[in-house]
């Protein structure tokens, strides 16, 4: 009797003990899936803290993006090359990428073309036939190409890159034609800026004075300054709160500062080399650290933001405009009287 009693409890304890081992495999069973983590022990290392949620393993850390602190002072990688891609053009002008396109758009004035650069295949063809003497070109907040025309048009135009259809943003400041709008810039609100010397006018002036304007949303047209003798090159700074013009009469570049509404509140001249440089400057562009790209006689100087010089892109040939574009934004489009060049940098442009 007694041996049989003492197997039965045997019997008993070990049924206790196979429950609750089974619990323990189930509660594992069903746990959700959890990364490798050090688990948080408190006081009493018997007693663990339930392990935190669960989150997707981001992997290595990735490189913070970059700021105007951690980009290089010169932008120019060492032993970097300029490549001609297009040549025997007439005089070209006014390069924008376009990303939808994958291309470059330009102008060629002396035969009153815009062309179509394609980056896949690397030819050319005419994208527009209809401009009249253009220049300049920026994309809108709704990706329409706005283009500046001279004579006999002299006005900013905007063509649909879907329908190809052409309007006029605006061709007059309080009733009189613009001399012959040369380049332009996009605002943070989707207003155009845009230049108005006399290159291209025909012989042909309404105004008096060879100014810089603004085109708001509404189509109204304000004077931003007109104390130039040949406003031309114009940008934004990376924050929108310095207008940068160039002047090709007076051969330097003055700075505007903006309030929160894009009006000018002060300004100076930013960069004046006299005939150290010996540059007419021309169209500019800027990148995303600051720095000032103007294009010019023989090449493209880079200023910083504080106005020095940090490096020349000798092209042996008279610069006429830059702007930035490719797949990461960091390859550099010239265009120069005759010819169409690249050369890849180490910053991004806006």
């Amino acid at each position: 009797m007694g041996k049989s009693i003492g197997i039965a409890l045997i019997f008993l304890v070990l049924v206790v003990l196979f429950q609750n081992c089974g619990q323990g495999f189930s509660s594992v069973a069903n746990a959700p899936a959890t990364l490798d983590q050090p688990q948080d022990i408190g006081e009493d290392p018997g007693e663990v803290e339930p392990m935190p949620t669960a989150t997707p393993n981001p992997g290595p850390n990735p490189s913070p993006s970059p700021t105007p602190e951690t980009y290089p002072t010169n932008p120019v990688p060492p032993g970097a090359q300029v490549t001609t891609l297009l040549s025997n053009h007439g005089f070209n002008e006014g390069p924008v990428w376009i990303p939808s396109l994958n291309s470059l758009i330009f102008t060629d004035q002396k035969v009153q073309l815009l062309y179509r650069w394609d980056a896949a295949t690397g030819m050319e063809s005419v994208f527009r036939s209809d401009a009249k003497i253009p220049n300049g070109n920026i994309l809108d907040l709704n990706g329409h190409l706005i283009t500046v025309e001279g004579f006999p048009a002299k006005r900013v135009g905007r063509t649909n890159l879907m329908t190809m259809e052409t309007t006029t943003v605006a061709d007059r400041f309080e009733g009189k034609k613009f001399n012959s709008p040369n380049d332009l810039v996009l605002y943070k609100d989707g207003s155009i800026y845009f230049t108005d010397p006399t290159y291209g006018d025909g012989g042909q002036r309404e105004l008096g004075f060879q100014g810089v304007f603004r085109v708001l949303a509404s189509g109204e047209v304000k004077l931003i300054t007109k104390e130039f003798d040949q406003p031309n090159g114009i940008v934004f700074s990376p924050d929108y709160k310095t207008l940068f013009v160039s002047d090709s009469g007076r051969e330097n570049i003055r700075k505007f500062a903006l309030n929160e509404n894009g009006e000018v509140v002060s300004d100076s001249v930013f960069y004046a080399p006299g005939n150290n440089m010996g540059n007419a400057f021309d169209g500019m562009t800027m990148d995303q650290a600051g720095n000032l790209y103007t294009s010019g006689r023989k090449g493209v100087t880079i200023l910083n933001p504080s106005g020095s010089v940090v490096a020349f892109i000798n092209v042996g040939e008279n610069t006429t405009n830059v702007t930035f574009g490719g797949p990461d934004g960091k390859t550099l489009f010239i265009t120069c009287a005759t010819t169409l060049r690249k050369i890849d940098l180490l910053i991004p442009g806006m």
